[in-house]
């Protein structure tokens, strides 16, 4: 049998979200005041038993729409009340949220970097009110969130919305607030052609004096702030909306004393504060601690404490932490070796697009390592990791192609385009 190769296996590299592109600054908002975060009301194994019903269709739709909707009853429609909305948004029944807490949802999903998500709650939020169509017409000015960019239709719709916001943000507004100061600090210029800052922080200036965490994080994101550091971040803003309980702030924090953004570097405190945003359902905060006592990063080197984080973001379907799950169970780090629980993590990353998994489980079934050997499968496995952009897999495909018949290939051929066509692949 000739030797297939596989690519190493490969972590992502944490980018902290204030260092990616500075147009494609976070913009949220919430109702909640500007005091510490409401209470915790849900009780948190309940709704990931939910979650996980949820995910696998365990039963009738009727019966988890009622679940869904049970859950937002009990705990709130703001992210900030229920930090498993954004996980719950597939599975909310249609006409669950009303148009301002799809804004709100969807501006919490831009600040933690989830365009796919948050452009089409936007889009139907925005007719009706005046932020929304703010926000979104500041998207389409800057090329953000993957709309192309049209200054002229952007500008369009914050010029028709501005008076309403304007008096809006003078009744003290929070989202008026918010979106104004955006488009001064990202998209309209001085009298001298500079970015308005300053116009920015006269508009968002109450919202900062009464230490309001949503509006502190954001607004610094833009280097909208009392005292910007060097990087224009304003990191002392950050740090009261993170001492505030906010956990987007806590992740960024913990990103800035990780990096030595715009603080002196301490892996000690980037654990302390990413620690607290995981609790927050922070699932990028629990991918960088994975890294970190998988990399052996500023932290004693640790598979098993790695393990433990890569778990976290596992449950919130990250697929990449899904892979290193089964890296792990198939190579005996941090956990014995289990190839059975092994390949169950790799069908979980491969389901949701993860090459190297696919790639993986290709080569299980062509070995017959962990299951019977298998062409077909082994060829459908290999198949979808090369549409997933596994460098290996054609290679991996064409030695295997070398070893079955016409009619086989073909069979596998068919079998992969039924399972390409089908959502339950």
């Amino acid at each position: 049998m000739k030797q297939l190769g596989l690519a190493l296996i490969s972590i992502t590299a944490f980018q902290p979200a204030f260092c990616a592109e500075r147009a494609a600054v976070p913009v949220s908002t919430t109702t909640a005041k500007a005091a510490a975060p409401a209470p915790v009301k849900f009780v948190p194994a309940a709704i990931e038993n939910l979650l996980l019903i949820l995910r696998t269709n365990g039963a009738k739709k009727a019966d988890m729409d009622a679940g869904v909707l049970r859950v937002l009853a009990g705990n709130g429609k703001t992210w900030e009340e229920n930090p498993y909305l954004p996980e719950l948004l597939p599975y909310i029944p249609e006409g669950a949220l009303n148009d301002t807490e799809k804004l709100q949802l969807a501006l919490y999903l831009w600040s933690a970097y989830n365009c796919e998500a948050a452009v089409p709650l936007v889009t139907s939020a925005k007719g009706t009110l005046p932020w929304a169509n703010a926000v979104y017409g500041l998207w389409l000015y800057k090329g953000m969130c993957g709309l192309k960019t049209d200054q002229k239709a952007g500008k369009k719709l914050y010029d028709a919305n501005k008076v309403q916001l304007q008096t809006m943000s003078i009744m003290g507004n929070r989202e008026s607030i918010i979106a104004l100061a955006m488009w001064r600090a990202l998209a309209l210029n001085d009298r001298n052609g500079n970015p308005d800052k300053e116009g920015a922080l006269s508009v968002a200036r109450p919202l900062l004096k009464a230490n309001d965490p949503i509006a502190l994080m954001l607004l610094a994101s833009a280097g909208v702030a009392e005292k910007p550091s060097k990087s224009g971040l304003g990191i002392d803003a950050v740090a009261r909306a993170a001492e505030a309980g906010l956990p987007p702030a806590q992740m960024m924090l913990g990103g800035a004393y990780l990096e030595g953004m715009d603080v002196v570097k301490d892996p000690r405190k980037a654990v302390e504060w990413l620690t607290k945003a995981s609790k927050g359902r922070m699932m990028l905060a629990n991918v960088i601690l994975g890294k970190m006592y998988w990399d052996g990063n500023g932290v004693p080197q640790n598979y098993g404490e790695s393990l433990k984080w890569y778990r976290n973001s596992a449950d919130m379907r990250h697929p990449e932490s899904l892979r290193i799950l089964g890296y792990a169970y198939e190579k005996s780090l941090g956990e014995p070796r289990d190839l059975q629980r092994s390949i169950a993590f790799y069908k979980l990353s491969s389901r949701w697009g993860d090459g190297f998994s696919s790639n993986k489980l290709g080569m299980f079934y062509y070995q017959g390592s962990g299951v019977s050997q298998d062409y077909k499968e082994a060829y459908v496995m290999f198949s979808l990791a090369a549409e997933q952009g596994e460098k290996d897999a054609l290679q991996n495909l064409k030695t295997l192609a070398g070893e079955m018949n016409a009619g086989q290939i073909k069979a596998a051929r068919e079998d992969f385009a039924r399972r390409k066509a089908s959502p339950a692949r």
